[in-house]
């Protein structure tokens, strides 16, 4: 008992010492709430895809897996592919006329998205369904903004503290996405409730977001004058990264870690509908207990970082990740994949933490905005790719593909081992 104690004092100091420092939590209040209502365009999402496509009614019973399973991958698909070609058009969009316009834009598009969404769950409507989830992720694209608007909104005194609350803010999106699709999709709770009425909740999430945006964010930073839209921006961003000799090789690490998960986060909910017979609320349930653990995982980066270099970090967290993804190809048992989810969504929050932290410290302090945008579309990237695995379900089967992820990871984890070895004092 005393030990537990002493343990859950240390969280909360670690969780509070950011806090500490001086900040303004009114002014970036809405830009916090549009981080939530962003982070809720994925997590909420894919419960309820799984469980429409795979063991719902939303398909004649008669309905082949491999047409679901191609549908499905085009739901997964449709979002990771529109944030990825947003994310760099909303990020210069947003240096020409402002980052509350553009935040505006996309609230509104999330609105009207998590409708459409929310009509075409309840109407088995596939082109309303998949449009909703293309807005969705276009709008996405939001979260560079929003990061750019804190920015814009802090002090060098408190920008670590404002970002401290970012991740805080993207924690609790991560479980309440699939709590929210677990419960507000269960008729049982509630008899009206049907798989629409996450999105519809959503819908009214993102039109708070909105007219808090529109009613108390106040503009501050000055448009760049003579900056024009490049249509082809995203893919410049993986030319530059290429020609960086440190980002190029964490790029390369990076993709095949998000690769990696991506496979686990979108097979292992399929892997439960068919194999447990799992609904929209057990899907929700399990994504919201990984999101949980995932959450949790931002406790150890502190403490560690005070010991070790920030890359070996990432090295190590990064092949236990691959590691525990591997083993869940070829665990059965519902609890063991209960328990090792545990451990995916840990060493998963540790391991980003440490990629994301050593893009930065690979550049100067005049590059951090590049080099972090490159992040953000390799995620896109890899999920847009992995979107694809449903299709190969019926060749391969699921935990094998999870196992392929899980390889992924290790191959990306071996990269991390040699720019430790090799860059780091160079």
């Amino acid at each position: 008992m005393i030990c537990i104690k002493k343990l859950l004092n240390k969280c909360k100091k670690f969780i509070l010492s950011p806090v500490k420092a001086s900040f303004n939590l009114k002014e970036i209040s809405p830009c916090l709430f549009a981080v939530l209502v962003d982070i809720l365009g994925f997590s909420l999402a894919i419960p309820i895809l799984t469980a429409l496509f795979t063991s719902g009614d939303f398909f004649p019973a008669s309905t082949s897996d491999t047409v679901r399973f191609a549908y499905l991958a085009a739901g997964f698909m449709l979002y990771p592919a529109f944030m990825f070609f947003g994310s760099s058009f909303m990020g210069d969009l947003s240096d020409i006329i402002g980052r509350k316009k553009v935040l505006l834009l996309c609230m509104g598009g999330f609105t009207f998205g998590f409708i459409l969404m929310g009509l075409g769950a309840s109407a088995h409507h596939l082109f309303l369904l998949f449009l909703g989830r293309a807005l969705t992720g276009l709008t996405a694209a939001s979260l560079p903004v929003t990061m750019a608007a804190i920015a814009d909104l802090s002090t060098p005194s408190n920008k670590a503290a404002h970002m401290s609350f970012v991740v805080i803010v993207q924690g609790a999106g991560i479980v309440l996405g699939p709590l929210m699709a677990a419960f507000l999709s269960n008729s049982d709770f509630v008899s009206f409730f049907t798989d629409a009425t996450p999105f519809y909740s959503a819908a009214g999430l993102a039109l708070i977001a909105f007219l808090w945006i529109h009613t108390f964010f106040s503009e501050s930073f000055e448009r760049q004058i003579g900056k024009k839209l490049h249509p082809f921006r995203v893919i410049l961003v993986f030319i530059e990264a290429a020609k960086h000799p440190r980002i190029r090789i964490l790029t390369s690490a990076f993709l095949l870690h998000q690769v990696g998960i991506g496979l686990y986060l979108q097979l292992i909910l399929i892997f439960l509908s068919q194999k447990f017979q799992y609904t929209s609320f057990g899907i929700g349930i399990f994504n919201a207990f990984l999101g949980l653990w995932i959450a949790l995982g931002a406790l150890f980066v502190g403490p560690l970082a005070k010991r070790f270099r920030i890359e070996w970090i990432a090295c190590s967290m990064v092949a236990l990740l691959g590691l525990s993804e591997f083993f869940a190809s070829l665990i059965r048992p519902e609890v063991l994949i209960w328990i090792n989810a545990l451990f995916v969504g840990g060493f998963g929050n540790i391991a980003w933490s440490a990629i994301l932290t050593s893009f930065s410290e690979a550049v100067d302090s005049n590059s951090q905005g590049w080099a972090l945008g490159i992040t953000g579309a390799v995620v896109a990237l890899s999920f847009m790719l992995t979107g694809f695995s449903p299709n190969l379900i019926p060749y391969f089967g699921t935990l094998p593909l999870i196992g392929f992820g899980g390889v992924c990871t290790l191959v990306g984890s071996l990269i991390l081992f040699y720019y430790c070895r090799k860059k780091l004092d160079t």
